[in-house]
Order: C-alpha cells, then sequence, then structure tokens
C-alpha cells in the first residue's frame, strides 16, 4: 500500500482567515469600495428589520390590549342591558321598588321578562273568586226575592189586592 499524503484543496484555504493586508491587495480599491457599501447596505437593513420589528411589537401590545378591552365590555354588556331593562320594565309596569327589589332577581333579559309576566299576572288577578256557574239554580225562571212576581204571589195568599 501506499502511503496517503495529505493534499489540501482550495476551499480549505480560502476558509482560513486572511490577514487585512493580503484582502486590501487581492480586491483592489473597486473591490474594498463594493465591500463597504455591502457592509453599510447590511446595517443599514438590520437596523429598518429592528425598526420594524419594534412596530410590530408595539402593534402587538396595542392589539392586545384592545382584545382585552373589547372582552371586558363583551362581558359587561349582558349585565348592563338587564340592568336597563329591569329599569324599564320597573317603569312601564308601574312596579313598586320593593317588588322589583324582591321579584325582579335576573340577570339576563329572558328571566327579566319572565319574571315580570309572572308578577304583573299575579298583581292583577282579582281579590274575589269568580263565580261558579254550576251552583244556584239551574232553571232561568227562578224568582227573585224582590221581584214583582213574588209580590204578587204573596199578596194574592194574604188576600191583600
Amino acid at each position: 500500500m501506499s502511503e496517503a499524503t495529505p493534499t489540501t484543496t482550495p476551499a480549505a484555504d480560502s476558509e482560513a482567515p486572511a490577514p487585512a493586508e493580503a484582502v486590501t491587495q487581492e480586491l483592489g480599491d473597486g473591490g474594498l469600495k463594493a465591500l463597504q457599501a455591502e457592509r453599510d447596505a447590511r446595517k443599514a437593513a438590520d437596523k429598518a428589520a429592528a425598526d420594524w420589528q419594534s412596530r410590530f411589537n408595539e402593534a402587538d401590545a396595542a392589539r392586545s390590549t384592545l382584545s382585552e378591552q373589547l372582552e371586558a365590555a363583551t362581558a359587561a354588556t349582558p349585565a348592563a342591558v338587564a340592568d336597563e331593562l329591569r329599569k324599564h320594565l320597573v317603569t312601564f309596569h308601574s312596579i313598586d321598588e320593593e317588588d322589583a327589589d324582591l321579584f325582579l332577581t335576573g340577570k339576563d333579559a329572558e328571566t327579566l321578562l319572565k319574571q315580570v309576566s309572572r308578577l304583573t299576572a299575579r298583581s292583577a288577578a282579582p281579590a274575589t273568586p269568580k263565580p261558579d256557574p254550576s251552583q244556584g239554580p239551574k232553571d232561568s225562571q227562578a224568582l227573585a226575592l224582590n221581584g214583582d212576581p213574588l209580590l204578587a204571589d204573596l199578596k194574592s195568599k194574604l188576600g191583600i189586592n
């Protein structure tokens, strides 16, 4: 077998850092200007990227603040609507404030409407019971206690004209 001698490739040599004088001689005056322009463009691009990143972060923070405010407002809306509806119903149906505090306890519009309908139905109920048609005389010819036919019958029995 033959001995293998290590050989260096041109790519391996170019990766090694070169002294600054060698780079200057290799690139020349135009190359140095192009290299400097490239470096300046890179710095400007990095600065622009950092500026856009800070703008994005500010916009993201504002979006999350607005999102939190929206969620809070959305959560508070049903309670505010129910409170205003309760005030309207108390005024509209002339419900006493003590009765309203006692009976109108719903936290949403649907419950409040049901409570008001039940409260107004109970307060509109008559104080005296309804007449029962199954009781009393069945025929329509029954004599009234203070009617003329009764008086005439009584006078005839007593013999008074």
